[in-house]
């Protein structure tokens, strides 16, 4: 491992090699980066989570509430979010993405409070809803998507059920996969991202 830390503009360092007569190099040149003067591209992002009855095991719905709470608080003024909450049926914070502005936030964290564990798995129509709600503007977005289980309403096939999401995904939407607990569709997770 070599480091080296330089408060000039651009960090220069060279590490040399030689193997008898012949011999090589490396340079490396690394520009200095002010986190001030980073221009934080406006986003849209749709947390997507499970809030099936298995979410009560180990308080996994308390710890997602607590992340997703966290998450929200971060979002920047220009910034678009929503969160769809699934069980038995998909149930939407808002109808659209909405700004995320201090009054959004605020109510965003009313319906997170609102949060419980009851009901099975309807990740299709979950699914659905967040990846209709994206538009095709130029800026970046994300679906969130968390599940601590398989589907059991609505489509339950993984490979169907990603075929659907990619047809659907027309805004072209970054999806991340969070599995939690021991009973993931580790194979539907993987593809859905991959995919």
């Amino acid at each position: 491992i070599y480091w080296h830390t330089a408060d000039d503009n651009v960090g220069v360092s060279t590490m040399t090699y030689r193997d008898g007569e012949e011999g090589t190099f490396m340079m490396m040149m690394a520009p200095t980066v002010d986190p001030g003067d980073v221009k934080v591209l406006p986003k849209d992002i749709i947390f997507c989570i499970d809030t099936s009855g298995s979410m009560t095991d180990d308080l996994r719905l308390q710890q997602v509430k607590k992340a997703l709470r966290h998450t929200i608080k971060k979002l920047g003024t220009d910034d678009r979010f929503n969160i769809v909450a699934f069980s038995t049926e998909a149930r939407p914070f808002q109808n659209t993405l909405v700004s995320a502005t201090t009054e959004n936030r605020e109510k965003a964290f009313r319906f997170i409070d609102e949060l419980s564990p009851r009901g099975a798995t309807a990740i299709e129509e979950a699914l659905e809803r967040s990846l209709e709600m994206f538009t095709k503007e130029e800026r970046p977005r994300m679906l969130v998507f968390l599940t601590d289980g398989m589907p059991t309403i609505g489509e339950t096939d993984p490979g169907r059920l990603v075929a659907k999401a990619t047809k659907i995904n027309e805004g072209k939407a970054r999806i991340f996969v969070f599995g939690v607990g021991e009973n993931v569709n580790t194979r539907l997770l993987d593809n859905l991202a991959n995919d």
